[in-house]
């Protein structure tokens, strides 16, 4: 089974501040994983490390094969089609739930949606 996500040893510092450190990571295609841990862990710095915001220190990152470094905007917008389709239909599943009804009384809310 092939890895959607392989790191090996990666490491992001901020000046003196170790933000990640080594982490070693294998998802398998198919596979569903969580990153869970206290605030300052690196959660948030792990995934903008492989989505290419921040380069590594050290170490590496591959998504679908591809090194972190060398994703880019195109990457992510060859999956722009499914995402828009994805989040229409949660619109469309918001919209007819019960529990989005406004009271009568009150004006209905003004809502706006955007796609990222």
């Amino acid at each position: 089974m092939n890895n959607v996500i392989q790191t090996e040893g990666l490491s992001k510092k901020f000046r003196r501040v170790n933000a990640l450190d080594g982490l070693n990571l294998e998802v398998p295609q198919g596979a569903i994983y969580a990153l869970v841990g206290p605030n300052g862990a690196g959660k948030t710095t792990a995934i903008k490390i492989l989505m290419n915001i921040f380069g590594p220190t050290s170490g590496r990152a591959e998504i679908m094969g591809i090194d972190s470094r060398r994703i880019a905007g195109r990457a992510f917008a060859s999956n722009r089609r499914a995402r828009r389709d994805r989040m229409e239909f949660g619109m469309e599943i918001r919209r007819s739930s019960p529990l989005s009804k406004q009271p009568e009384s009150k004006p209905p809310v003004q809502r706006e949606w955007r796609l990222l």
